[in-house]
């Protein structure tokens, strides 16, 4: 009577790490990008807080708000980043932090940017892109701000 020892795997074994290790993979990609959707909709949401403050500061001092009759892109090279700047309230003007590119066409003109618009200085509306459903839209809104 031999025996024989068996040595390495099978290819069925192995095909079902394989597989196990794949669903693994598959699954924390997955958890990482709804993790950072997360994080820029949370960034988006302190940096409009942060503008509308310093737009709060600015007509304190100005007696209006800064005065945009198109709607401006916020990019911080902006006439109306400039000018929050030079009148001190702001350092930096924030951007959107997603890509122009890789946003959906269906989240319209304003998605890739924090847009501003005050005609006259005595009001003012802010727009910026959603990625995630929360309270204060769902995925994929344009969410308004304003005094």
């Amino acid at each position: 009577m031999t025996t024989h020892k068996r040595r390495g795997f099978t290819l069925v074994e192995l095909l079902i790490v394989i597989a196990i290790i794949g669903l693994l993979s598959t699954l924390a990609v997955t958890g990482v990008t709804v993790v950072r959707s997360k994080a820029r909709d949370a960034k988006r949401t302190a940096d409009t807080a942060q503008i509308q403050k310093a737009v709060s500061l600015y007509a304190t001092g100005q007696s209006r708000y800064p005065i945009a009759a198109a709607v401006t892109c916020l990019t911080g090279t902006d006439a109306v980043s400039a000018e929050l700047v030079a009148k001190d309230v702001m350092r930096i003007v924030p951007g959107d932090p997603m890509a122009k590119s890789t946003l959906p066409a269906a989240a319209g003109g304003g998605a890739h940017c924090y847009a501003y618009q005050s005609a006259a200085g005595t009001t003012y509306v802010m727009q910026y892109y959603q990625e995630r459903a929360s309270d204060r839209g769902p995925a994929g809104a344009t969410i308004t701000v304003g005094p």
